[in-house]
């Protein structure tokens, strides 16, 4: 993992339908440049798959980010990824564990399984994982069947796409590109950085006073891809790269010294897992409703 392998990454978490044309004039390099580097990062096992998931409000819940310190011997991703709500699961160093659950209205903060599993959580927020627009959010039967198809491969072929869910390219190129613009998917990469060399990366959590104040820690270190955002407290996540430990603890330091910042925190993530059957199956529900409503009666 290097400097151009990052920006490669973050681009296609940002715009994941992009050619690898499109990609690699962004990185400053040809398109069969890019794609041979997503292809080594895969082939030396940090980068198995991209994979999509749908905004919460999308699917009727809401999104939390849970930090969690497990005891040794107590972290046990099946158990994690086997809560009902949980969306992503990501191990990283130091036994701490980052999830991401969609809970339904009434349901539990911390959903009851993630507690059995893992104990009390270090830190629990409300959090934005898109910036969605609910003017342009509105979802047809059309967009379900393309989503549901997104999930497990997002850097699929319109060609195979189509053939998926049994629509014409251009509808599928029409829908998928509307998903993403009005903010109702993101994407995810499933990775091992256990089996990465080079630059360190890590992800970073940021709450403050206000928005404002936390958004200032998106424009201090030179590489950085925004996570998450905190609602309640206020609050960001991102990932960014140095290519040592202190130069990570330098960007820290620097964080917490800004205005309004009221903590600071880190980790080095080892392996991120996205609960793609879930998922799936949530985007399914929301397909059979439309089914219904088209059924006579």
């Amino acid at each position: 993992m290097d400097v151009r392998d990052f920006a490669i990454l973050t681009h296609l978490l940002a715009r994941p339908f992009d050619s690898f044309e499109r990609v690699g004039r962004a990185a400053g390099m040809t398109g069969a440049a890019a794609k041979a580097r997503v292809a080594r990062l895969q082939e030396e096992g940090f980068l198995s798959a991209f994979h999509c998931i749908p905004a919460p409000e999308v699917v009727g819940r809401t999104a939390h980010g849970h930090l969690f310190v497990a005891e040794p011997g107590r972290m046990r991703v099946a158990d994690v990824l086997a809560a009902d709500s949980v969306v992503t699961a990501v191990e990283n160093s130091g036994g701490r564990m980052s999830v991401i659950s969609y809970s339904r209205p009434g349901d539990p903060t911390v959903p009851p399984e993630l507690l059995d599993a893992l104990g009390e959580p270090l830190l629990t927020a409300a959090i934005r994982v898109t910036r969605l627009d609910a003017r342009r959010a509105t979802l047809g039967p059309l967009d379900w069947r393309v989503m549901r198809a997104l999930v497990h491969d997002p850097r699929a072929s319109v060609t195979d796409l189509a053939a998926v869910v049994g629509l014409t390219r251009r509808t599928v190129a029409r829908r998928r590109e509307a998903l993403l613009n009005a903010g109702a998917i993101r994407t995810m990469p499933a990775l091992s950085e256990a089996n990465a060399r080079g630059l360190v990366i890590a992800h970073f959590f940021v709450l403050a006073e206000s928005a404002t104040a936390a958004g200032r820690a998106l424009q201090n270190p030179a590489r950085v891809f925004p996570l998450a955002e905190f609602l309640d407290p206020p609050g960001v996540s991102f990932a960014t790269v140095a290519p040592t430990l202190g130069e990570i603890v330098e960007v820290e330091q620097a964080i917490r010294a800004f205005p309004g910042v009221l903590d600071v925190g880190w980790q080095t993530p080892l392996h991120v897992h996205v609960a793609c059957e879930r998922v799936t199956c949530w985007i399914e529900e929301q397909e059979a409703v439309w089914n219904s409503r088209s059924t006579p009666r």
